[in-house]
């Protein structure tokens, strides 16, 4: 027989535990690197009037198959462009040959021409004529990254321009043998930024808007992390092509200095505190809620749909999203009914007042015996690409869950996503969207409802679009107006 385990347990004081944080934290009585909420939308600022959209006709045999896609950055006033190499054929677009059009973020056109590629290490050099100065990004240094430093990715994903998405580095030395790649050593930035289809060649930015990669490619098995060749290694790249004597550029002549908006110093902004998400949460969660609609086909029952919804008047009214609700089921007892879930578990029946499926917003009302919690509505004006954003929804057999990401995009057109119904436009986050969020709040770091969580787009992976919530406050005294 065994004999039992005898255990010695020592008292543990709480007041041996140290309650100071770990890390740097910024007391406001001395200057810091202190992570302001505008911190991302100011580096993004800086680099993105120089990210460029690339494309070129594809055919096989001479019958045109579609177009390639790639994005690159302005390295040189003059119209130097920094891309990948790996969207190129050598024997096609080298020098005048091949037709390669180059878009700026204010619209215009050029044709470019590649001037020099190294195949091996995936970089090209692009040139395009203009005749005034363009905006240059500043090239910064990779040799400082850490693990867990902020980045930013900054690209065309699946033809949607002026997409970013934020992440942190992963690894900083990532080495191809590691990805199970061929070719000769290398070593790659892994970071877990959004990289779809269009993104290769996208710029990779610190938080001082310089940029310290080029974005290159996804791995299979490892999809949830990209890679990008260090900006110090395409230095290195560079002084080869001078060396050859093919077209040199000295990095020299590379501006260092940022041109387009950016940040004035001189104006107090907010600090981005380690429970800034986690208050403003605190002030929407309470007001959102859980939406189930019976669904039929041809009056048998078919299951449920199901979204998320906020209270935005304590008497019970909810705004949510109309495909979550507006089904038109055929069962007359049903039809316009919605079970409404609160936060704190009690269930109501709900009546939906208004559906506009144009439009995609819902009005729902439930008749509480109390007042309820209400969200605060903000306004979507003053949003701006890199401002951080939480998006909160109620996923199947889960609570409320938030997700948080940056501005990707202030003014994505319905007709760029494809989307059916009246002509709308998007905020683009690279928040996560399940299953569910739809009809959920987009809340900014002030815990106000700045957007209407509407919908993910098929081939646009890592992106979620919501509608702005001065064109939801509009169309909602639409409804008002004209009865509906």
């Amino acid at each position: 027989m065994l004999a039992p385990y005898s255990y010695r347990v020592s008292s543990i004081h709480l007041s041996h535990i140290t309650k100071e944080a770990s890390g740097d934290v910024c007391d406001g009585s001395r200057p810091c690197n202190c992570f302001g909420r505008d911190t991302i939308a100011n580096a993004v600022a800086k680099v993105a009037p120089a990210v460029v959209y690339i494309s070129f006709p594809e055919d096989y045999r001479g019958i045109y198959t579609g177009t390639r896609e790639c994005t690159g950055t302005i390295i040189n006033k003059d119209g130097t462009i920094l891309t990948c190499a790996h969207m190129f054929d050598p024997k096609r677009h080298w020098g005048s040959h091949g037709k390669i059009e180059v878009i700026l973020q204010d619209g215009r056109r050029f044709q470019g021409n590649i001037l020099d590629a190294d195949m091996h290490a995936d970089i090209a050099i692009l040139k395009i004529n203009s005749e005034i100065p363009l905006p240059v990004a500043k090239l910064g240094s990779s040799s400082g990254l850490h693990p867990g430093d902020w980045v930013i990715s900054l690209g065309n994903h699946n033809t949607l321009m002026k997409s970013i998405s934020s992440g942190i580095v992963s690894c900083p030395d990532r080495k191809n043998s590691d990805l199970n790649l061929s070719g000769m050593p290398s070593e790659y930035i892994q970071t877990d930024c959004v990289l779809s289809p269009g993104g290769s060649g996208s710029p990779l930015v610190n938080m001082d808007g310089e940029v310290v990669g080029v974005c290159l490619m996804t791995v299979e098995g490892a999809r949830a992390f990209s890679f990008a060749v260090p900006i110090d290694a395409v230095h290195k790249i560079t002084e080869q092509f001078k060396k050859s004597g093919i077209n040199p550029i000295s990095w020299s002549d590379i501006s260092k200095e940022p041109s387009g908006a950016f940040c004035d110093e001189s104006k107090p902004h907010g600090c981005f505190g380690r429970h800034a998400i986690a208050s403003a949460v605190a002030k929407v969660g309470p007001s959102v809620v859980s939406i189930t609609a019976p669904l039929d086909f041809f009056g048998i029952p078919t299951g449920t749909s199901r979204g998320t919804g906020t209270i935005v008047y304590k008497d019970g009214i909810i705004l949510t999203s109309a495909h979550v609700v507006d089904f038109q089921s055929m069962i007359g007892s049903c039809r316009g009914k919605v079970e409404v879930t609160l936060q704190d578990g009690k269930t109501f029946k709900g009546r939906v007042l208004h559906a506009d499926r144009d439009s995609d917003i819902a009005i729902v009302d439930i008749n509480p015996e109390s007042p309820l919690p209400e969200a605060k509505i903000g306004s979507s004006s003053g949003l701006r690409p890199g401002d951080w954003v939480i998006g909160l929804g109620c996923p199947p057999t889960l609570e409320i869950t938030a997700t948080t990401g940056i501005v990707s995009c202030t003014d994505r057109t319905s007709e760029e996503l494809h989307s059916s119904g009246m002509p709308r436009k998007f905020i683009q986050t690279d928040c996560a969207c399940h299953v569910g969020y739809s009809g959920g709040p987009l809340v900014n770091m002030d815990g106000e409802v700045i957007g209407l969580n509407i919908m993910k787009v098929k081939d646009v992976d890592g992106f979620c679009f919501s509608l702005p919530i001065d064109f939801v406050c509009k169309t909602v005294e639409h409804f008002k107006k004209s009865r509906r």
